[in-house]
Formats: C-alpha cells, sequence, structure tokens
C-alpha cells in the first residue's frame, strides 16, 4: 500500500499516456477508412465518366 501511496502520480501518467495513444490510433484509423473510401468514390467515378452513355453512337470509323 505504501508503493501506490508514493508512485500514485506516475500511474495516473502512465493510465492518461494510454489513453491518449488509444484516441490517437482510433482517430488515425478513422482517417485512414475516409481516405480509402474516398480513393475508392474517385475510382467508380472514373471508370464511370470514361463509359459512353447509351443512346449515342461512336464514331470512330469515320
Amino acid at each position: 500500500m505504501l508503493f501506490l501511496q508514493k508512485t500514485w502520480l506516475l500511474w495516473w501518467i502512465l493510465a492518461a499516456a494510454f489513453i491518449l495513444r488509444w484516441f490517437h490510433l482510433f482517430s488515425s484509423h478513422t482517417q485512414e477508412r475516409a481516405l480509402e473510401a474516398a480513393d475508392s468514390a474517385e475510382e467508380k467515378a472514373c471508370t464511370a465518366s470514361k463509359q459512353i452513355p447509351l443512346g449515342t453512337t461512336s464514331r470512330l470509323f469515320i
């Protein structure tokens, strides 16, 4: 008990460091997901814009 009484500040610092690290990892993981979603949406938009719309004729051999 004496050990805990003398080192309580160190335990609080250690707990705060772990909590801050967890929040940092959680926020960086959600940012990665957002970037991956944006890249995926951009790729879909890029491939969709290269398609020829229905009802149009392509004039490649004129």
